[in-house]
């Protein structure tokens, strides 16, 4: 294990970005990697759980809910996104349909956020073709130290 992995889950992370897209991460079952999910509304996650699938290799579209959620037609046009990206060799190898996850993360200063490993694309409004060309260039990729893991 590199020095990311975090095994004592009573510690707490410290990031020096907002949102994360590296650093300190959980490595336990249930609390990191986490699975692969549409985590709506009512389903917090932690930042330790899903950088270590950025680690992995996988994109993270994360959403504000600070003041309030996004609509529903865009969690429905989020939802639809997360659906429709390709598997990829990794994905197919893990058993999953795609290396692609979304989560609620009310820290960020704007409404989303899509995220790889190192590197972080922020949105105001929802843009599909955008996270799409995002994720196209990054999942999987290096400098991702485990693009080929499963989670």
């Amino acid at each position: 294990m590199d020095n990311n992995h975090e095994l004592n889950l009573n510690t707490t992370l410290e990031y020096t970005n907002c949102p994360p897209a590296s650093g300190p991460h959980f490595n336990a079952a249930g609390r990191g990697p986490i699975k692969r999910n549409f985590y709506g509304p009512a389903e917090q996650t932690h930042p330790g759980g899903w950088v270590h699938n950025l680690e992995h290799g996988f994109i993270v579209a994360a959403y504000s809910c600070e003041g309030s959620c996004p609509s529903d037609g865009d969690l429905r046009a989020l939802r639809e996104w997360w659906e429709a990206q390709p598997q990829t060799p990794g994905a197919q190898q893990c058993q999953v349909p795609n290396k692609v996850m979304v989560v609620r993360f009310d820290k960020i200063t704007t409404r989303y956020a899509v995220l790889s490993w190192d590197r972080a694309l922020l949105m105001d409004q929802w843009d599909a073709a955008a996270a799409t060309e995002f994720a196209k260039q990054r999942i999987e990729q290096a400098p991702a130290p485990e693009p080929n893991s499963c989670a």
